[in-house]
C-alpha cells in the first residue's frame, strides 16, 4: 500500500510541475497535490481567466472541497488554504456566502481577510 501511495504521489508531483497547455489544469493539479500557494499564484496571473477558474471550481463534484476542508482542519491558519476555501465557496454558492464563510468559519487574520476579499473581487 505504501508503494501505491508513493506511486500516486510521484504522479501528482509530476503533474503539478509539468508545463500545461491550460492554466486551469495546472491549478487543478496543484490543488490535488496540496500546492496551495502555487495554485493561488497561478490564479493571480493573467494566464488564467476568471471564467476558467469558476468553471473548474463549480464542476468539482466535492473532491476539491473535501480536500480543502480536510486540509483546513489540519492547518486552519494557512493563509493560501483559507483563500482556496473562500474561492470554492464563492464559485459554488456566491460571493456573499464566501464572505460569510470567511467571517464565521475561517481563522483568517484581518490582513488575510482583506487579501481574500480583494481576490474575490477580481
Amino acid at each position: 500500500q505504501l508503494d501505491l501511495i508513493q506511486f500516486h504521489a510521484n504522479i501528482t508531483d509530476a503533474q503539478a510541475t509539468a508545463a500545461w497547455a491550460s492554466p486551469s489544469q495546472k491549478v487543478l493539479a496543484g490543488l490535488i497535490d496540496g500546492r496551495w500557494s502555487e495554485a493561488l499564484n497561478e490564479v493571480r496571473t493573467d494566464r488564467l481567466n476568471q471564467t476558467e477558474l469558476v468553471t473548474l471550481l463549480q464542476s468539482d463534484g466535492g473532491r476539491l472541497k473535501t480536500r480543502i476542508q480536510a486540509a483546513l482542519q489540519e492547518n486552519p491558519e494557512e493563509p493560501d488554504l483559507q483563500a482556496w476555501g473562500a474561492l470554492i465557496v464563492a464559485a459554488q454558492q456566491g460571493r456573499q456566502e464566501a464572505i460569510a464563510w470567511l467571517e464565521t468559519e475561517s481563522r483568517a487574520s484581518q490582513d488575510n481577510k482583506t487579501r481574500i476579499r480583494e481576490l474575490l473581487d477580481n
